[in-house]
This record gives structure tokens, sequence and C-alpha cells, in this order.
């Protein structure tokens, strides 16, 4: 029997029930006002995770690096009422970027930084 808040395997303390989203929330559009709430589902990245000991040994990267995947997706939209049905294609890319604990703010300054001037670095 589950004890009240305890873990049934190591007995440590579990925390209230709490709500959840397994879809990582994002907008689409570049207006502010008129962009579109979307999800993506959270395996999207899940590639670059699992890789990542591969393309730091095959490529000889060293912290900082990134790794970035690029993919289409498809979803059809049907609404039952007026029999609508629309298909609808997106190409989306996926960045993630591996830095030193220590260097994490600098970084997140740098990053800020680039995309509010819009410069882009080669």
């Amino acid at each position: 029997m589950l004890s009240k808040n305890k873990c049934p395997e190591c007995g440590g303390e579990l925390t209230e029930p709490r709500l959840f989203n397994l879809m990582m929330e994002t907008y689409i559009g570049v207006v502010e006002g008129e962009r579109m709430k979307t999800y993506l589902r959270g395996e999207a990245c899940q590639n670059i995770y699992l890789d990542y000991e591969n393309v730091l040994k095959s490529s000889r990267m060293q912290i900082p690096f990134g790794i970035c995947q690029i993919g289409k997706a498809s979803a059809t939209r049907s609404h039952l009422v007026t029999s609508y049905s629309a298909s609808v294609s997106s190409s989306s890319g996926i960045l993630q970027f591996f830095v030193h604990p220590s260097e994490m703010q600098k970084w997140l300054i740098t990053g800020k930084n680039t995309a509010s001037s819009g410069t882009r670095h080669h």
C-alpha cells in the first residue's frame, strides 16, 4: 500500500500531484498579438540529446558547440460542422547549444544580445 507522500521504493517524500503538459507551448507568427499558440511534441529534441556523445566524439567538438536538426511536420485540421478539412505542413529547426555550466550566464547574455540586434555570426 502507498503511504501518503512516500515513495514505495525508497521511502522518499513525494510532492502533491501537479498538472503538467507533455507538449511544449510555442507560438507561430511574427506579429505580436496576431501569433497563434501551438504545441510541439516533447520528444522533438530527443535525438539531439541521444546523439550528443556521438557528435562530440565523431566531430571532435569541444564545448561550447551547438547541434541543430531541421525537419518537416504536417497536420490535418478538420471542422465537423462545416466539413472543412485542411492539411498544414511546416518546416522547423531546433538548436541546442551546449556550454560549460560556469559559462552559462555569459552565453545567455551573448545569445540575447545577438537575437535582439538581429546580427548573424558565422
